[in-house]
């Protein structure tokens, strides 16, 4: 049985430091995450928010301390098996593709998290299951186009069918929305809070600069600054206009309009 089931921590951080070359990126980071969250993670640049996607990922592991996801030990487990329990969308992960990759093709690479059509392993059933979610993003239609001749909106809606494509106990979203013009932007937004709506025993995570992309439906929070936790709880309690106004070094206002969050500096 894998750890981090229904019920349990899907993220479980205890005194965790990522050091490079004698410099912290993460220090003393505890924090834990109920499987089914639905997880903001914020911070400006440069705060420590890649680092922390990097162990999130399994794609690193921590100088010191414990990082669980999923119930694995980061450093103590078959990271490459742990990977194919997680989905990761965003930006980053497009561009990383052959961009000669046909959408469906895309979608299928992340089975096994591959980077070129050259290393696909595909069943029938993978097949059919990639075109069901291209469907859900209108994209079907176009499934045979390559992945360089798409606009911004729809690589990161192709980003999200591939992330999902492997049936993930985890979904990481790297700014998904970075690069994407309002409408696109709306229209990722509802998705992911559909999504978050639909796939209760799923745990996500999102990465952003910008409180005016926290999607409807989630939960909880981490802020993240210069490598430390700033914040760490329910959204609803932890999300305020004192903890971005530290989290940016800067005196913000925050407001919420229906279920969306604007922010913006004062003076």
């Amino acid at each position: 049985m894998h750890g981090g089931g229904a019920g349990g921590a899907a993220i479980e951080f205890e005194s965790v430091n990522v050091t490079v070359q004698g410099r912290y990126l993460l220090r003393d980071v505890s924090f834990s995450v109920p499987a089914g969250a639905r997880l903001i993670v914020i911070g400006r640049n440069g705060a420590g928010k890649t680092t922390l996607f990097g162990l999130l990922s399994a794609l690193s592991r921590p100088s010191s301390g414990t990082a669980r996801v999923l119930g694995q030990e980061l450093g103590r487990c078959d990271m490459r098996e742990l990977r194919k329990r997680i989905g990761i969308g965003g930006s980053s992960a497009i561009e990383q593709l052959d961009q000669g990759m046909t959408l469906v093709e895309a979608v299928l690479s992340g089975i096994d998290q591959v980077r070129s059509r050259w290393w696909l392993r595909a069943s029938e059933a993978d097949r059919e299951r990639a075109e069901a979610l291209l469907a859900r993003t209108g994209l079907l239609p176009q499934a045979h186009r390559s992945l360089a001749s798409l606009s911004m909106g729809e690589r990161q809606q192709v980003g999200i069918a591939r992330a999902l494509v492997g049936r993930p106990e985890l979904l990481l979203l790297d700014e998904p929305t970075a690069g994407l013009d309002l409408g696109a932007r709306e229209e990722f937004i509802a998705r992911i809070s559909s999504l978050a709506a639909e796939r209760r025993e799923m745990t996500i995570a999102m990465v952003t600069h910008h409180v005016e992309e926290i999607p409807p439906g989630f939960d909880h929070i981490v802020g993240i600054k210069a490598g430390e936790l700033v914040a760490d709880g329910p959204l609803e309690e932890e999300l305020s206009s004192e903890v971005l106004s530290d989290l940016f070094d800067a005196k913000v206002a925050l407001t919420k309009i229906g279920r969306r969050y604007v922010a913006f500096a004062e003076g």
